[in-house]
């Protein structure tokens, strides 16, 4: 053995026999020949043996063992494995997908005027939780208010009131400069009943970063501003801008409203819609108010967490990589695995269900 390129392809063809039988013990990769490891060490063995002995005359075998002398060039690499020739490999499942809700006049939406839906009870704990992206802010050189709607609700009854309802969303105001503030807000109302008004409502300071993943999360007791929370990854922002908490009844709960993400279709008819534009991959509400340990480890150090945290309790789980296309429609319609309804996106392109989506999914 004393041709180095000799060495040098024993040495190559034993790491790769080990590696091979790594693969096929750690990951179930057998080959279809599976070697026979510890024979391949002990002819390893020999042919070190024999390379030491050609370049040192005094080195003596271990006495009373038979020294069998290998050919050191004769141990054949085991093929890679292959399947059978009638099952191909299967290509992989693509599940990173999320919805672009590009402005204008885009939405997802649930409407339960033919079919019961709710998800949580208004005046009870509740937890609402979704995987985000803002796009980037175009300076236009004017003040700017934008709003990024994750998640409305509003009383249908064949009238569309958002006097009755709930908002969850993000606000960007921006100066000519590009000075931005945000503010996270939530608010719960029922029309006027006498007075004071009857509202809960909460805002505080939060300036989010755009282009990338944020997991952005409300809890409230559904009552007081001070039992109503905000964390953007795992993280609590308690700067308060204002807050009201002036319940002096139920707030509405009807099995028959709508529910929405990325647009206020319309505010008591008084105005036209709202829309926003943001990346959103799942949206998620909870029964009761997760803690901020719960609200940690469901953002994972930015990884989507499957299943929910308190899976139990998760009362609504919308998750657009399930999106399917429907070409008649001209939508996209994704079934949330928690309550009987098929949310559907409206004006929708078929280019708006992207390949983006927070780590690990």
């Amino acid at each position: 053995m004393s041709d180095l390129v000799k060495k040098i392809n024993l040495e190559q063809k034993f790491a790769n026999l080990v590696y091979k039988d790594f693969q096929a013990k750690r990951f179930g990769l057998t080959p279809c020949c599976t070697p026979d490891v510890n024979e391949i060490k002990f002819t390893k063995w020999l042919c070190d043996y024999q390379d030491l002995k050609d370049h040192d005359d005094a080195l003596e075998a271990t006495p009373d063992l038979d020294i069998t002398y290998v050919d050191c060039d004769a141990i054949v690499p085991v093929p890679d494995p292959t399947p059978p020739d009638n099952t191909p490999f299967p290509e992989p499942v693509e599940t990173c997908r999320s919805i672009y809700i590009n402005g204008i006049d885009q939405r997802i939406f649930v409407r339960a005027s033919s079919a019961s839906y709710s998800n949580f009870d208004y005046n009870k704990n509740h937890t609402h939780s979704v995987w985000v992206k803002l796009p980037a802010i175009l300076f236009t050189g004017r003040s700017q208010s934008i709003d990024y709607i994750f998640y409305t609700r509003y009383k249908l009854d064949g009238v569309i009131d958002a006097s009755y309802g709930m908002g969850f969303q993000y606000h960007l105001d921006v100066t000519p400069s590009g000075t931005t503030t945000g503010y996270l807000l939530y608010v719960l109302r029922n029309p006027n009943v006498g007075l004071p008004l009857n509202i809960l409502y909460k805002t505080v300071f939060a300036a989010l970063p755009t282009g990338q993943w944020l997991n952005i999360t409300v809890t409230s007791d559904g009552a007081t501003a001070a039992g109503t929370r905000f964390f953007v990854n795992g993280l609590e922002f308690t700067t308060v801008l204002a807050s009201a908490e002036t319940i002096s009844s139920s707030i509405t709960y009807n099995v028959a409203d709508s529910y929405e993400i990325g647009a206020i279709t319309n505010i008591s008819g008084e105005t036209g819609p709202i829309y926003t534009e943001f990346v959103i991959h799942s949206l998620r509400s909870w029964d009761t108010i997760l803690t901020p340990a719960e609200i940690l480890s469901e953002y994972n150090s930015g990884f989507k967490t499957v299943p929910p945290v308190l899976d139990a309790n998760c009362v609504t789980n919308v998750e657009c990589n399930t999106s399917t296309w429907d070409a008649v429609a001209t939508e996209y319609e994704m079934t949330e695995d928690k309550n009987p309804a098929t949310w559907s996106t409206d004006n929708a392109l078929i280019t708006d269900l992207v390949n983006d989506c927070p780590d690990g999914v």
